[in-house]
């Protein structure tokens, strides 16, 4: 007896229960996270597989994410981690900032987003860093209806550190030293951090076993052809371009504060004098 060859649709359902198809739904697939558990279709399973390669293109390397993270990390407010100008004030101590637009926002979200969301980055405290990350987008972009708060919050706590720094007479100037001087302590902590991370994965790299192991150099010799200067401060630490200029900008911020608030206390002593 001739048994019925199967419909297309048969054939198609057979497909989605089968674990070990890439492209069905049985749980081979759903644990390999290759498509969606609720993939109605092959089409669809299909859609999904490319946005995983898609999403595998865009991916930066650890130092990149490590870099990345670092700055949403230890940024100083929540309008640096999305690299927003600072709102400043008037002399009335009222708030005095320009509303970044939704697409400068939307920019820089996407750009940050590369380092810590889980479609991207493997980095171990990519959770911390999208929190953040997500924090200040929907606030700045007013989502959670918080940036006048946040903002008023802001000014402030300015304010009243200006006012303290005033009363405390010809010590003000040394405070904003310090404060200048602070961030380039943090900003040499991080280099050495990333420098110590570097060396301990050097030589981790230079013990491993078996015929296929390197050796390590002696400390102070270099190994292989040299090569061209790297950017001042990326040679110091050995680090990415890009933690190189998360470090310059937290040091921008610091001297840009500094400086407001040194020309701020500059007019009040103008205006009290005449």
């Amino acid at each position: 007896l001739h048994t019925r060859a199967p419909a297309a649709m048969d054939v198609l359902a057979m497909l989605q229960q089968e674990d070990d198809n890439p492209r069905g739904r049985g749980v081979a697939a759903e644990s390999s996270g290759r498509v969606h558990r609720d993939a109605a279709s092959l089409d669809a399973a299909a859609a999904a597989e490319d946005q995983r390669k898609a999403n595998k293109s865009l991916k930066l390397s650890l130092r990149e994410q490590e870099a990345g993270i670092l700055h949403l990390m230890t940024a100083r407010s929540i309008f640096a981690r999305l690299r927003v100008p600072e709102p400043s004030w008037d002399e009335a101590g009222r708030p005095v900032w320009q509303v970044p637009g939704e697409r400068f926002l939307q920019r820089a979200y996407d750009e940050l987003k590369l380092c810590c969301h889980p479609d991207f980055s493997a980095h171990p405290r990519r959770r911390e860093g999208l929190a953040k990350l997500t924090e200040a987008y929907e606030t700045l972009s007013d989502r959670n209806g918080k940036r006048d708060e946040v903002v008023a919050a802001f000014v402030a706590e300015g304010v009243e550190r200006e006012m303290r720094m005033a009363a405390a007479g010809p010590s003000a100037g040394a405070a904003a030293d310090s404060a200048a001087s602070m961030a380039e302590s943090m900003a040499a902590r991080m280099r050495q951090k990333l420098a110590d991370q570097k060396m301990t994965a050097r030589k981790q790299a230079g013990t491993g076993g078996g015929r296929g192991g390197t050796v390590s150099p002696p400390e102070g010799l270099s190994a292989g052809p040299a090569r061209a200067p790297a950017p001042r401060g990326v040679a110091e630490a050995g680090v990415s371009e890009s933690e190189d200029e998360a470090i310059r900008e937290a040091r921008r911020v610091a001297r840009r504060g500094a400086q407001q608030q040194a020309g701020r206390k500059k007019r009040r002593v103008g205006a009290a004098a005449g």
